[in-house]
């Protein structure tokens, strides 16, 4: 019934002029806060609050504008972290092409609390091939390398091939 009633209204040529005009389709009318519908639908009021970074997940634009300015430090990287560590995934043409997850499982080292015992741990982490990546993508995951004793911890670079 409301299908037909707004299917009706859309056909009416004159309802169309009086929505131009008034800007409201048979007496409705939006009572409601639109801030707090944008605020509600994107999870901030700021619609200039956030950014994504390198890995695509949503930060405050403060992080964002931050490790902008901090990216090129005195201190180069891999003086204060672990090397990064490197695995690769394999992928067919059907996975590039209409994307996947993939399960990958691989050993990392981990110094423990003590700052002398180390240890290897098996870990799977998953990861999705977005439709259209080609050969050779590389995806990298601060933070989830090797974590050493006398060095922040490194990168997990995946390179897909």
């Amino acid at each position: 019934m409301l299908v037909f009633a707004c299917l009706s209204f859309l056909a009416d040529n004159c309802s169309l002029i009086s929505l131009d005009r008034e800007g409201q389709i048979s007496g409705y009318a939006f009572n409601g806060d639109p801030f707090e519908v944008f605020e509600i639908f994107f999870g901030t009021s700021n619609p200039h609050a956030i950014a994504l970074d390198e890995t695509g997940k949503q930060v405050k634009m403060i992080e964002k504008i931050e490790s902008d300015l901090h990216k090129d430090a005195v201190i180069d990287k891999s003086e204060t972290h672990a090397v990064d560590l490197e695995i690769s995934c394999s992928c067919t043409l059907q996975e590039f092409y209409y994307g996947s997850s993939k399960t990958l499982c691989f050993e990392r080292t981990i110094t423990q609390g003590d700052g002398k015992t180390s240890e290897t741990v098996e870990i799977s982490k998953e990861i999705e091939i977005k439709p259209g990546m080609k050969p050779g993508t590389v995806l990298r995951f601060n933070g989830e390398g090797n974590r050493p004793s006398d060095r922040l911890t490194g990168d997990l670079i995946v390179r897909v091939d």
